[in-house]
């Protein structure tokens, strides 16, 4: 739809021409003083300006006889500019009680009171402010909104018009036709937008309310037709070109749509925004090239424009050419070989093709003085952890922790010390925590999780619990005790209850799912051991569904497949297990969870023949 024009009325904004000034003895006029303090105490509101006075305190914001209004009008202001408007509207009231005859004061007034919802005041003193100063248009303008607020529609039009009827101004014309859309008189306002743009044939704004007026009545040829109207009048416009192109894409004339944006590049070859549009609607339109194109035109005008460079190498990216990427992204730090975001973008861009020595370069270079120094870190040790250089990783997480304290980071060194042989390391790092506070239960949970990685499962347990009991919703803590009491065989109601209330705090979570279903089969186990085939049945059939459901939710993994290998193998469907083994072999399985897998592969493969 096309933005209607409206003029709005700043609160507060001085009034140019001349003072009225009151007539008769015993009457004292605003100076010309006060008019110059008022605007410069706005100039000090608006710029902050450290040469202005003290704002007067609460106490100093109460009537003073002996002061004149120009006191008035400063308490005024400055109230305003901390927003207290009541204060700023009682200031001001003043100051019109000793000067009733200043159009500015009491304007200044009328603004105040619409500002605090004061709609009938703020009549009052917008019709005094048009009596005593008729040129005024700010007050014209302010007086027939509040009419218009109230539905006073005849009074609308009568402070909007002249004495000849027609509109006093350009903005006055505008809201005129917008009273006229609203009461469906569509013939009048299509003449007064037509009369206006004949009137002012050097402004904008009395084609988009003729626009308006077309559009209203439901005629988009017409509304094309006058922004085309208005390009022709004003061929630089950018938001004309845009409102044409909005009209297009509205009924699906997407080529139009393309048109009305070259249209304006034609007048603006380096509009920034138009040239990022059009390479859009090249992407939309599967048109890579095309796009390249556009933003490589955008980048050419605004080579430090940051995502303009990124949009290009993710459509290298998206088009197979990272090289492209890469040599895009080379040939701008030879220009500028400190600009770090670039040297972060293109160590990204080396991680999604593979090349994982030369993003870790990329991402030592950038400094710790940068913005991007404390993520690059981090994805260093993502990549060092991902080759399993502990070591590498551990150096790196040690002078990370320091630069930015941050107990997340100390976590992970934790685990990384623990995992480099140091367990007595990362303990100590997490002991330090809880000798701050010894319900700590995060750090509880993984110190837990330090034993456990050490196959110090008894005081992994122990601490386990001990995190539960600070949080007893940790559903981490709930699945780990309850999948250990179910790779032992031990209380399997306990295990599975414990679980169950893991899976009700994170119902989605694939490896909880895992341990649910690893319980159904231990449950099996003894059952098939004593022969009672038929009982075991049900809880292997359940074993199966849930596990299939945790193969589901995690998308794959080598321990979820080895699980229903091993059910699969149980309830006697030895082709099936095999199946599932290889696809856990497949899978890249970790030996430290997987210690038999190979082992149990291997002699089904011996068994049923296959290779």
């Amino acid at each position: 739809m096309v933005k209607r024009v409206s003029a709005g009325l700043r609160a507060g904004r001085p009034v140019a021409g001349r003072l009225i000034l009151p007539r008769g003895a015993g009457s004292r006029p605003v100076s010309a003083l006060l008019r110059a303090m008022s605007l410069a105490c706005s100039l000090a509101i608006a710029m902050a300006c450290a040469t202005a006075p003290p704002s007067p305190t609460a106490t100093d914001r109460v009537a003073q006889p002996v002061q004149t209004a120009d006191y008035d009008v400063l308490v005024g202001e400055f109230a305003a500019r901390d927003q207290d408007w009541l204060a700023a509207r009682n200031a001001f009231m003043r100051a019109v009680q000793k000067d009733p005859n200043s159009a500015f004061l009491q304007l200044r007034v009328a603004s105040l009171s619409a500002r605090l919802g004061e709609i009938e005041l703020a009549k009052s003193h917008a019709a005094r402010a048009v009596a005593l100063e008729q040129e005024n248009e700010v007050a014209r303008i302010l007086l027939a909104r509040l009419r218009r607020h109230s539905g006073d529609v005849l009074g609308v039009e009568q402070v909007l018009r002249g004495d000849d009827g027609a509109p006093v101004s350009l903005r006055a014309g505008v809201l005129l036709v917008q009273l006229m859309i609203e009461n469906e008189r569509q013939a009048e306002a299509l003449g007064t937008a037509e009369a206006l743009v004949e009137s002012y044939p050097d402004e904008l704004g009395p084609y988009f309310a003729l626009a308006s007026v077309w559009e209203e009545a439901g005629d988009r040829a017409q509304v094309e037709a006058t922004v085309l109207r208005a390009i022709s009048a004003f061929p630089g416009e950018a938001a004309l070109y845009s409102r044409l192109a909005q009209l297009r894409r509205a009924v699906g004339d997407v080529d139009g749509e393309i048109a009305a944006y070259q249209l304006l590049l034609e007048e603006q070859p380096d509009h920034q925004g138009t040239l990022r549009v059009l390479a859009q609607l090249m992407v939309e339109q599967g048109d890579l090239d095309a796009a390249v194109r556009f933003y490589e035109q955008a980048f050419e005008y605004y080579p430090d424009e940051m995502s303009l460079l990124q949009a290009l190498t993710g459509l290298d990216l998206q088009r197979d050419e990272g090289a492209r990427a890469v040599a895009r992204l080379a040939e701008v730090l030879e220009r500028r070989p400190f600009d770090y975001r670039m040297v972060y973008l293109l160590a990204v861009i080396r991680l999604d093709l593979g090349e994982a020595d030369a993003a870790i370069a990329d991402l030592a270079r950038i400094p710790a003085s940068h913005a991007a120094h404390r993520d690059a870190r981090i994805r260093m040790v993502q990549l060092y952890e991902a080759r399993e250089d502990v070591p590498a990783a551990l150096a790196v997480m040690e002078e990370l922790r320091l630069q930015y304290p941050d107990r997340r980071l100390d976590f992970h060194t934790a685990g990384l010390r623990s995992r480099s042989g140091d367990v007595e390391g990362g303990v100590a790092l997490l002991q330090s925590y809880l000798a701050a506070d010894a319900a700590d239960a995060e750090a509880t949970y993984q110190l837990a999780l330090i034993y456990d990685a050490a196959q110090r499962r008894e005081e992994a347990v122990e601490w386990m619990s001990a995190a539960l009991a600070f949080d007893p919703n940790n559903a981490q803590a709930l699945n780990y005790i309850g999948y250990t009491l179910a790779e032992r065989g031990e209380d399997l109601e306990r295990a599975e209850a414990m679980i169950l209330r893991a899976l009700e705090l994170e119902p989605n979570d694939g490896y909880i799912t895992d341990s649910l279903g690893w319980v159904y089969y231990m449950r099996a186990v003894p059952l098939i051991e004593a022969g009672q085939d038929q009982d075991a049945s049900e809880w292997l059939g359940l074993a199966l569904a849930t596990l299939t459901r945790a193969a589901e939710l995690s998308g794959g993994d080598p321990v979820i497949s080895e699980h229903l290998g091993d059910v699969s193998l149980l309830a006697g469907r030895k082709r099936e297990a095999l199946a599932f083994y290889e696809e856990a072999f497949a899978l890249e399985p970790r030996p430290a969870e997987q210690p038999d897998l190979f082992e149990k592969l291997e002699a089904l493969r011996a068994e049923l023949g296959s290779r």
